[in-house]
């Protein structure tokens, strides 16, 4: 999905036709591992070769489609490059015939025509970087898709195609544009540094002409004049040319008539340099607003063309474009003259101009003087008002683009009182297109100016073209005016895209534009067509992103939000996977209301795309790349998988052969699971990650800053660029990857080996895609590994792990812009008792799910009415494991002293002060849990008179001595509470866990005395408490920690000290931290906590259901353990987890409800982690009994 996304929103909208069909590709692939999976046997799970013949081969007759397909599109894309590429060096041969760089001067140019000669050339530049951004992203989707084919198909075809058919391809092959762009280059940066000179001699000589114009009450809007620029003609002719200009500032019409019939009689001047001049002094005569000067001028003027105007434009198009100038400036063209910048390593900006209409904002006397113009041209001079210019476009065009309503109906009006427009009038046939297959209609769309739109519509004859896609266009800008209008003008509301299938429902529900989602339903908007790939309507579109407010409005509008899609997911589903939890919610409400009944039973039945009128249903759902998953519905058994370590049945029974459960609805099957995976034995691992997790972070990784034009031919950042990452002292090959960066790549960090990382440097290289030379290096950014971290005192770090860089240019060493990347140093960990004991073991399905006792006997709470044993003690992991928990689950952190203990809270709120675990050590952290006690005045101890010392009293015993309440809700520990009562936990929560007068109060425990009480049945799921960055700042703790190596491995010393023959596993919120669990040693599995959607989560990896999957498959984890709210609201998303090759766990407060531990064991959910340990093993065995 990530590239598919980048896709849409890195191309060229109106070349979006033209672009690798990369969704219809991916759904061929489906299709081949779908007739892959229906010719495989359902083989034993005993058989050793079970992961080798999981699926059968592909057929000939398989792949044969997919690259038939292949082939058609890599014909498109080198058809259109092609076409695209010989148009725009046309045009720059033109521009080089008549301005030779190798004689050009530009100090003897006139302002106005060095103007539009940079202007022309920021234009062909501006072509020619879409282009080589065009062939960029269709070689990166070529590649893409190709690899995709080999991982799921399992050949070996991406290297062979690649080089036979598409690296030989013109589009794949960037030197000749780059040639292109370099000349293109050359001459702006010979032209623009006298650009500023011209134009301040130009102001100088007009000075007088805008007096005079001021002086009348007018505003000066110059055009330019340049196309008829005097500068080639002769010394008397130029004079006497300024003097008719000179003339018509105040409309001197005798002074006008006596220099015109001088040029007349001039022998020396040919009859095309008397046209030129006139249209000079014409130009000037509507800058000042001289009718009556016109309409003598007008009189001479043979033709309104100028064959020597570089553009090809007559006085027409230039006062057209320069009322569109004047109102927004060159708002989607890259900006002229004084702002030649270009930001590089962006996708070029498309044409676009603000979404309001500039009509009615034209001053009346503007307007009139257009008017008056065309009113007084001569018969011969009308066909000017069709002219195109040499980009095909005619004034018409350029009032369209800049949304220029009043100026667009009077063109408008005096084409059809001219007899120009008759019949069959449509502003969008292609009739009018121009050489980029624009039409006028096409524009004004395309800049959202739906009041130019509703005048062409006015002035059409017959209905709109639904097959333009204009209507599309509308919903992608989500303007109700517009859609509206177009609408009127005979579009089909539910007209869809070929081969998409995506309607202007569909398109406005996907960028959340909720206004036209609702003005579409009003209009009765069909919201069951699905479009082709997924069979997505609407409705899921909007859940997939989690968009509200718009899937609100789409329920209201009668969508049907109980369908599936080819895959058989609800939309339900869809959103709690990625972790749109509310508005799952929202979409269960709504199906339970009687409104919705009410509304569906008004609403068309939904309508299948598939062939034949049925549904195809998929074997792996498509929104979730990176799953190996198959349908929600299917019934084969999902296909073995192999992953890092595994817990034995033996041990995760307790010792008791396992028995493989029947077939359930989730399809709880046996799942491979093998030992040995690489983990670190002697080398260090650096991990590089370009950019940064946390999602509140949106700095782009790269951000280069913008550079002259001037400049852009010498450095070539004008090009596509790439970034190299390399590790100096490591094996490991360097990492190319292209700018700008996918929306993933934080989530995909960098792997480097080093045996010593005292002298390894990370190197980013700024380097030209397209050159081939890798080693020609533009920019370049160093960071010395061994002091990338912030050093905060003995073995600490601080938690911000994203460092900025400047990259500095190679040549002038000059800052070219920065990098941002997250790093994380992986060392190896060493243990005599480590080791693996077995090659392969399995996890199979038990008929009971297991119960893990959270922090024991339960967590405790103010809610429950009974007294409770302290949580995290060993009374409570004791108790819990003779209720029959399988394993007990607590929270391990560090001491200053680098002991591990048990407690939950960052915060130690007991002390009276918010300190944080990791800042006392490990006396004084003992010592806190005594403190109850000495401060409870019955207990407190003290010595009587000549007597004997006091009774002593055991902990457990002395907590449940009862003191009489003064009133309800008193605490019989008033001190202890006091002492608390201005703690930032205490406050927030009202109690604390372990806290005597709310439980049995235990003292606090360490790792190690653990071990050495419970008993070796007893297994142990121990949670890693190391905090993240937002947890740090919402506890508002100081933002450092341990360094991460230091605290894993001390965990783990200890683990393996004393857990020889234990059930064991590791868990942990902390991505990094599960990491360097895996990476650090074989045999002890390791699970990723996620909320699951349920909370804000900063760091991307644990946001979502959906991305905890794919970070545990990613770091060959045991599983996930998830929070249990999704996996209720949606059981069998438990299937994704379990065909995803991993176990499936839960928590939370849902799981202390025998039911929802019912409904999650048929599921397939393979542990649940309660509080009320006794009263979930009854439920879950209830139906046995």
């Amino acid at each position: 999905m990530k590239f598919g996304k980048n896709l849409i929103r890195n191309q060229v909208p109106e070349w979006s036709s033209n672009y690798l069909s990369y969704k219809e590709l991916k759904k061929l692939i489906k299709e081949i591992n779908a007739q892959r999976l229906s010719r495989t046997p359902v083989l034993g799970p005993d058989d050793p070769d079970q992961r080798k013949r999981a699926l059968h081969p592909a057929t000939d007759g398989d792949l044969a489609k997919f690259f038939y397909a292949l082939d058609r599109n890599l014909d498109t894309v080198e058809w259109f490059y092609q076409s695209k590429y010989s148009e725009y060096s046309r045009r720059l041969k033109h521009v080089h015939d008549r301005y030779p760089v190798s004689t050009l001067k530009p100090e003897e140019l006139d302002h106005e025509e060095l103007e539009d000669l940079i202007g022309v050339l920021l234009d062909i530049r501006s072509q020619l970087r879409k282009l080589q951004w065009y062939a960029e992203l269709n070689k990166r989707g070529f590649v893409k898709i190709l690899k995709k084919f080999d991982k799921k198909v399992e050949t070996t075809t991406k290297t062979r195609y690649l080089e036979s058919k598409v690296l030989v391809s013109s589009f794949a092959n960037g030197a000749s544009l780059d040639e292109r762009l370099l000349l293109t280059n050359k001459y702006l940066g010979e032209l623009t540094p006298y650009a500023a000179h011209a134009r301040a001699e130009a102001a100088a000589d007009a000075l007088s002409t805008e007096k005079l114009v001021q002086a009348s009450g007018l505003e000066l809007r110059r055009i330019s004049s340049r196309g008829s620029s005097t500068s080639s003609i002769g010394g008397g002719v130029s004079s006497t040319v300024n003097d008719m200009r000179n003339a018509v500032a105040t409309d001197n019409v005798s002074e006008l008539k006596k220099h015109i019939e001088e040029l007349m009689s001039n022998p020396d001047l040919s009859e095309s340099g008397f046209n030129k001049s006139l249209l000079s002094v014409l130009s000037r005569a509507v800058n000042a607003r001289a009718s009556k000067s016109m309409d003598l001028l007008l009189w001479h003027i043979p033709s309104l063309n100028d064959r020597t105007e570089i553009n090809g434009r007559n006085i027409i198009h230039r006062i057209v474009i320069n009322q569109g100038r004047q109102l927004f400036g060159d708002v989607g063209r890259e900006n002229r003259i004084e702002k030649n910048y270009l930001n590089p390593a962006e996708a070029p900006k498309h044409w676009a101009t603000p979404g309001e209409d500039a009509g009615e904002l034209n001053p009346e006397a503007e307007i009139g003087t257009f008017s008056a113009l065309l009113d007084q041209l001569q018969p011969h001079h009308r066909i000017a008002l069709l002219s195109r210019d040499q980009y095909g476009q005619t004034p018409l065009h350029y009032a369209a683009y800049y949304g220029l309503k009043v100026t667009t109906r009077v063109i408008l009006e005096r084409m059809k009182q001219w007899g120009y427009i008759f019949g069959e009038v449509n502003f969008d046939s292609p009739v009018w297109q121009d050489n980029e297959g624009a039409t006028p209609m096409n524009l004004a769309v395309s800049g959202n100016h739906p009041k130019t739109t509703a005048v062409m519509i006015e002035f059409s004859t017959v209905k709109l073209r639904d097959e333009s896609g204009l209507l599309l266009i509308a919903a992608n800008h989500g303007s109700p005016e517009l859609l509206g209008a177009l609408l009127k003008g005979g579009l089909s509301i539910d007209y869809y895209s070929v081969p998409e299938q995506e309607t202007a429902l569909f398109i406005a529900a996907k960028m959340n534009h909720t206004d036209a989602v609702k003005f579409l339903l009003e209009l009765g908007a069909d919201t069951e067509i699905g479009e082709s790939t997924y069979g997505w309507t609407p409705v899921f579109v909007a859940a997939v992103d989690g968009y509200m407010e718009t899937t609100k409005a789409l329920i209201e509008g009668g969508s049907d939000i109980e369908g599936t899609d080819e895959s058989g997911w609800t939309a339900k589903e869809h959103a709690c996977l990625r972790g749109h939890l509310k508005l799952a919610d929202v979409l269960e409400q709504a199906k339970q209301s009687s409104e919705y009944s009410t509304r569906r039973a008004r609403s068309p039945l939904r309508r299948s795309l598939s062939p034949a009128g049925s549904q195809v249903h998929s074997l792996s759902p498509p929104p979730f790349s990176g799953s190996s998953s198959r349908s929600l519905s299917a019934s084969r058994p999902p296909t073995a998988v192999t992953s890092s370590k595994m817990l034995s049945v033996e041990k995760l029974n307790n010792g008791r052969p396992a028995k493989v459960p029947p077939s359930t609805e989730a399809g709880a099957d046996t799942i491979i699971k093998t030992f040995g995976h690489r983990y670190l034995q002697d080398k260090t691992m650096i991990l590089v990650t370009l950019g940064s997790t946390d999602v509140r972070n949106q700095m782009n990784p790269v951000q280069l800053d913008r550079v002259p034009f001037s400049r852009a031919h010498t450095t070539q950042l004008d090009t596509a660029l790439s970034l190299v990452v390399s590790a100096s002292d490591s094996q490991d090959s360097s990492v190319v990857v292209d700018l700008p960066m996918s929306d993933n790549q934080a989530s995909d960090p960098i792997s480097f080996f080093v045996d010593d990382i005292s002298n390894v440097r990370l190197y980013f290289d700024l380097v030209p895609t397209y050159s081939g030379q890798k080693k020609k290096v533009l920019g370049r950014a160093v960071a010395l590994v061994q002091n990338i971290y912030s050093t905060l005192g003995e073995k600490k770090r601080s938690l911000h792990q994203t460092l900025t860089l400047p990259i500095v240019e190679a040549e002038t060493m000059d800052v070219l812009g920065s990098i941002q990347f997250g790093f994380l140093i992986v060392t190896p960990f060493h243990h005599p008792n480590m080791g693996i004991e077995k090659s392969t073991t399995y996890w199979k399905s038990l008929i009971n799910t297991r119960v893990i006792g959270h922090r024991g006997l339960g967590k405790n709470s103010t809610s429950k009415n009974s007294l409770q044993l302290g949580e995290n003690t060993i009374e409570s992991f004791i108790q819990a494991a003779n209720l029959g928990a399988s394993y007990v689950e607590f929270d391990v952190q560090l001491t200053k002293d680098h002991v591990p203990v048990i407690y939950h809270d960052f915060l130690v709120s007991e002390t009276g002060i918010d300190i944080p675990v990791h800042a006392m050590t490990l006396d004084q952290f003992l010592h806190v849990s005594k403190m109850q006690e000495l401060n409870d005045p019955d207990k407190r101890p003290h010595h009587r008179r000549g007597g004997s010392p006091p009774p002593s009293y055991r902990p457990r015993s002395a907590s449940m001595y009862e003191v009489e309440k003064k009133e309800p809700g008193d605490d019989e520990h008033p001190h202890m509470k006091q002492r608390m009562q201005y703690t930032r936990d205490y406050r927030a929560k009202g109690f604390k866990g372990n806290y005597r007068g709310h439980s049995i109060q235990s003292p606090f425990t360490t790792l190690e005395q653990v071990f050495k009480t419970l008993p070796k049945n007893v297994g142990f799921n121990i949670e890693c408490k190391y905090p993240m960055l937002d947890e740090s700042e919402n506890e508002e703790m100081e933002l450092l920690g341990f360094e991460l190596n230091t605290w894993v491995d001390t965990v783990l010393k200890c683990v393996y000290d004393h857990g020889n023959g234990r059930d064991i596993i590791f868990s942990s919120f902390h991505p990094d931290v599960c990491m360097l669990l895996s990476l650090k040693q074989p045999s002890i599995p390791v699970l990723y906590l996620t909320e699951g959607g349920t909370e804000f989560m900063a760091d991307v990896r644990a946001s979502s259901l959906q991305e905890a999957i794919r970070f545990a498959k990613r770091w060959d984890l045991l599983g996930i353990v998830s929070s249990a709210r999704p996996l209720i609201q949606c059981p069998r998303l438990v299937n994704v987890v379990k065909e995803s090759g991993l176990v499936c766990v839960t928590y939370g407060t849902d799981n202390n409800d025998p039911d929802n531990a019912r409904l999650q064991m048929k599921s397939g959910v393979d542990a649940v982690i309660v509080d009320s340990v006794l009263a979930i093993r009854k439920g879950l065995t209830v139906d046995d009994q």
